[in-house]
């Protein structure tokens, strides 16, 4: 069955029009449909200005595609398989020759990377162009761009963001953890190869997690820090490190394995000191180290591990070698990694796991990340506030609640039915500790205070409390329990309907609960007369019972705020002891925003 669209659009008439004006392109082929790519592709031929003697010839051939949507979607250049390049450079893709079905390579050009400063040219817009007349047009010119420097090994320059080259993966991915402070160990370490410890993530076979480094007498060397819980299925591996990036000419990254043997940093013979303790007839895991800057020309700031899956290595002897570790390797050289010297490395997807590189989308400043967190009432408002700590980067969080999750708690809480009739504390920590891969999520179930050692110890070394219960009980445990140091302290409610909450924070070595009731009781006695008891709703049969009313999407805005509060607070924004109530701000039943009713300034949140 096709779908295809039976001819091109007016925009991209529009753009291949556009064309006619760039006097270095010459278009051999129209827009046709092409079903498997499911793209309109048009063949062309570049004339480029390139350096004499480069690789790239002055002229080359490719295919570019276009979604059906042009001018939004993708724009992409394939190198054609004849007349086309067939290296790898700086932002390409690892250009393959690929599927047979297609004339064109995988290698499609990186022309609207940021980081691609060198892709600007003076007479054109910096800004990609939305319109068809120019948008093709655009990525002509850089193309044109691309070519040029490429010929002169000018696409990065020093102080461009460092980029590794593509290796082609698939399969599991591999995570590692490597850090600045990690690179300067490795600094130090005399080993360049050894064993590894690899597990697979608990309840996902998508990812594997190296958990340890050793010598090649098994003595430990690194251990990144991971949850222990979270792993399965220990195996063994093999690492290497190399002075550099294992790259061939250009940026083209070693396609096979008599490639990789032959590019330098002794892979070979780091390779065959390892392969004495694989030969167990199965497949390993290899991770090859190697050392990567921060930008092109910086000085490398951390290590990264590219991981392949080895050959089965030989295990027994064989006709015509010698039944001893030279003639094992000599036949893991000359048969196992040649036996098909087309047939491609098995590279693994590898990403660094590191926190830093984990949350560079948004992370919370590291004076709230360092601290140990206590968090009171895991409810409606503290499931999500608990969640917003940890997946902004809070590592160490002990949770307490005596309640477990009842199916009314569904309508609004981050658990699931799944969770019903467990402790609310206990299910939201084992659910927090999949959230975040470095987060330690504890949990005691029961109200507090504590009533044994070992939650009295839990929470012995917290340094902040969130108190997220709204009970007046918890607010006098908080004032009277006996703390042996002074920390920061924070409690959250929201008023009917989460229109409203209420955020207050102090810090010392017990909670200030006569401040907070003068402050909070005004607000409190204006709530209770304008919705009385008897006008709220109830929730099953028989004995009534009081429900409080606010739906998800309200008390999520709320958690958020408060998250921003607590943030606020310990970054030092915010006096302490200062009552801050965030209320809805709504026009005729349309939200229009927060606003904070207090005297404190409240930059950044209303």
């Amino acid at each position: 069955m096709t779908d295809h669209p039976q001819k091109p659009t007016e925009e991209l008439l529009a753009g291949r029009r556009a064309l006619d004006g760039v006097c270095e392109a010459d278009v051999v082929n129209d827009w046709w449909w092409y079903e498997q790519a499911r793209a309109w592709v048009i063949r062309v031929r570049l004339e480029a200005d390139v350096a004499e003697h480069s690789s790239i010839p002055p002229i080359t051939n490719w295919f570019v595609h276009c979604a059906t949507a042009y001018p939004w979607g993708r724009v992409r250049f394939y190198p054609a398989k004849e007349g086309g390049i067939t290296s790898t450079y700086h932002h390409q893709w690892y250009n393959a020759a690929g599927s047979d079905d297609v004339p064109w390579r995988e290698g499609w050009l990186c022309l609207t990377a940021p980081a691609a400063d060198a892709l600007r040219i003076t007479d054109q817009p910096q800004d990609e162009p939305t319109d068809a007349h120019r948008r093709l047009e655009w990525h002509f010119r850089r193309a044109l761009q691309w070519l040029y420097l490429a010929s002169r090994g000018m696409l990065v320059n020093d102080g461009d963001p460092f980029e590794l080259p593509h290796f082609p993966s698939s399969g599991p991915t591999v995570a590692f953890i490597e850090t600045p402070d990690t690179f300067d160990e490795w600094s130090s370490e005399s080993n360049r190869v050894g064993l590894s410890k690899i597990s697979v993530l608990d309840n996902n076979g998508n990812v594997s997690l190296v958990r340890a480094f050793k010598t090649l007498c098994d003595s430990p060397l690194l251990a990144p820090r991971w949850q222990e819980g979270r792993m399965k299925e220990a195996s063994v591996g093999a690492w290497i490190r190399l002075d550099e990036v294992p790259v061939m000419r250009d940026w083209k990254v070693p396609a096979t394995w008599p490639d990789l043997l032959n590019t330098g940093g002794q892979v070979s013979d780091l390779l065959r000191q390892a392969a004495n303790c694989l030969r167990d007839g199965n497949r390993h895991l290899l991770l090859i180290g190697f050392p990567i800057p921060q930008v092109f020309g910086g000085p490398p700031v951390r290590i990264h591990w590219q991981a392949a899956m080895l050959p089965a290595l030989t295990s027994r002897p064989q006709d015509g070698f010698r039944a001893k570790e030279v003639g094992y390797w000599r036949r893991d050289k000359n048969v196992v990694f040649h036996k098909d010297e087309t047939k491609q490395i098995d590279w693994r997807y590898s990403q660094n796991w590191a926190a830093d590189q984990l949350s560079t989308r948004g992370r919370f400043s590291e004076e709230l990340c360092s601290k140990k967190v206590l968090l009171l009432g895991c409810g409606a408002l503290g499931a999500p506030v608990a969640e917003t700590l940890v997946r902004g980067g809070v590592g160490r969080l002990v949770l307490m609640d005596g309640d477990s999750l009842a199916a009314g708690n569904l309508m609004r809480h981050t658990l699931t039915v799944c969770e019903v009739g467990s402790n609310k504390a206990t299910a939201l920590a084992a659910r927090l500790n999949h959230t975040g891969i470095h987060a330690e999520v504890q949990a005691i179930a029961q109200a507090f205070p504590p009533q044994h050692d070992e939650g009295r110890q839990l929470i012995a070394d917290c340094d902040l409390v969130v108190d997220c219960t709204a009970d007046d009980d918890v607010l006098r445990f908080l004032e009277t329990y006996q703390w042996d140091r002074n920390l920061d302290f924070t409690t959250l409610s929201v008023g009917f309907a989460a229109c409203s909450l209420y955020c207050f924070s102090a810090r010392g070595d017990s909670f200030p609960r006569p401040v907070f009731l003068e402050q909070f009781t005004p607000h409190w006695e204006r709530e209770r007369c304008e919705h009385p008891l008897d006008e709220l709703p109830w929730e099953g049969i028989g004995c009534w019972h009081p429900v409080f009313p606010a739906r998800i999407d309200d008390i999520w805005l709320m958690a958020s705020v408060a998250a921003k509060f607590i943030a606020g607070t310990v970054d030092g924004r915010y006096p302490k002891e200062t009552l801050l109530v965030f209320t809805q701000q709504q026009s005729e039943g349309v939200f229009q925003g927060i606003h904070a009713e207090s005297s404190v300034t409240t930059d950044g949140i209303a």
